[in-house]
């Protein structure tokens, strides 16, 4: 009852304050959506209560939801679902709601994701927060599929492109059903056990997470310049190093490092969502000179980049090597990466334009990703010389 009665008024208060703001900025169809994944996880939430061994039951299609709801997004921004919805159903959405697309990818895909990582930290931590969060994953699954095919083909002139809007949401039903049954199932499993990969095996993914950084990182500078890439690709070779010194050796410990990682990737796609909100591509491109579309930065930075950083969540669970590298990868980028939004950008538009310290693209939510990366880092050390001094003696 002591964990129980302060989740149930952070669940309260935070749902009906969601309704009340989705009403306002995107109109009473996302208001009814919301409420009724709420309300439905609710009921699920009391009437089911879950066990620890609900998470290693469930975290895989869990975190799936998650990747399959990010390339559902793709699918829908490639098509313009968002300005389809309002010019079909102008009644139920407000008017800026997919005139700009801004309010869509905040409202409809950035906090709900948000949300779905951040409950993920709770989730495997197996506190009440995170067990209503996982049933309403689940809901939000399901509605969003049927919301999904009811626009698709209940509604004129919808841009199908290949139906991948419509597989992805086959994709986020079946999860969402798995997720419930697993959810339910009372067996208990663990982790799979750690397994260290040998010289050559560690050899053969460093050249594949390398190959991995070169293509991502040449397919971002012919989007948006070499600064950007600068940061993404030493990110991925710090990852690489820190990788290859630790847990290419002896993988991290998925119970305790997993919440870790879940907090740090819903905090850093907070951080998404100011950069989306002020435009950052707009103000990298000011500053290097290299136009950055902004359905370019969309793709790579919004929904296909997160959904990959998500997919390593489900390989650190499973003690894979790519999670391991992964999980590194957002470590180094989180502490060296995102303090430039305080240091370096705001000071190159400093010398650039002549103008004083001032505000740059994402600056106020850069650092809070940094915690969890923190914490995260020193545990993965902590754990690693302690396993060489076992190993020593």
């Amino acid at each position: 009852m002591a964990r129980l009665l302060p989740a149930l008024l952070i669940i309260v208060t935070t749902a009906l304050t969601a309704i009340a703001v989705a009403y306002v900025v995107a109109g009473p169809g996302l208001a009814l959506e919301v409420m009724a994944v709420s309300g439905l996880a609710f009921i699920a939430w009391r009437a089911v209560p879950l066990q620890e061994a609900a998470v290693p039951h469930a975290i895989v299609p869990y975190l799936g939801i998650v990747i399959v709801g990010l390339l559902l997004a793709a699918a829908q921004y490639w098509s313009g679902f968002a300005a389809h919805l309002e010019a079909e159903v102008p009644a139920l959405f407000s008017v800026h709601y997919g005139s700009t697309e801004v309010v869509w990818l905040l409202a409809s895909v950035i906090a709900p994701t948000t949300l779905m990582l951040v409950g993920g930290y709770f989730f495997v931590r197996n506190h009440p927060l995170g067990h209503y969060l996982v049933w309403w994953t689940v809901g939000f699954a399901v509605v969003s599929s049927i919301v999904q095919w009811g626009v698709e083909f209940g509604t004129g002139a919808y841009e199908h492109n290949y139906y991948v809007g419509t597989l992805a949401a086959v994709a986020e039903l079946g999860l969402g059903i798995v997720g419930w049954l697993r959810l339910v199932d009372r067996r208990i499993e663990r982790p799979p056990p750690a397994r260290a990969e040998d010289r050559r095996a560690t050899n053969l993914w460093t050249m594949l997470f390398l190959a991995f950084g070169l293509i991502y990182g040449v397919m971002l500078f012919t989007e948006a310049g070499l600064l950007p890439v600068g940061v993404i690709v030493g990110s991925m070779v710090g990852g690489i190093m820190a990788w290859r010194r630790t847990t290419a050796h002896a993988p991290a410990d998925p119970v305790k490092l997993l919440p870790l990682y879940l907090l740090m990737l819903g905090l850093f796609y907070f951080h998404v969502a100011e950069e989306t909100l002020t435009g950052f591509n707009h103000a990298i491109a000011a500053i290097t000179g290299t136009p950055w579309d902004t359905p370019e930065f969309t793709y790579f930075i919004v929904l296909i980049g997160p959904a990959i950083w998500v997919a390593g969540g489900i390989s650190l669970w499973l003690r894979q090597p790519f999670g391991n590298f992964i999980l590194w990868f957002m470590i180094i980028g989180m502490i060296l990466g995102e303090p430039t939004h305080l240091v370096v950008f705001p000071v190159i538009a400093m010398f650039k334009y002549g103008i004083g310290y001032s505000y740059f693209s994402g600056m106020f939510t850069a650092l809070f990703p940094m915690i969890p990366a923190i914490l995260a880092a020193v545990a993965i050390v902590s754990d690693s010389r302690a396993q060489r001094s076992v190993s020593a003696s």
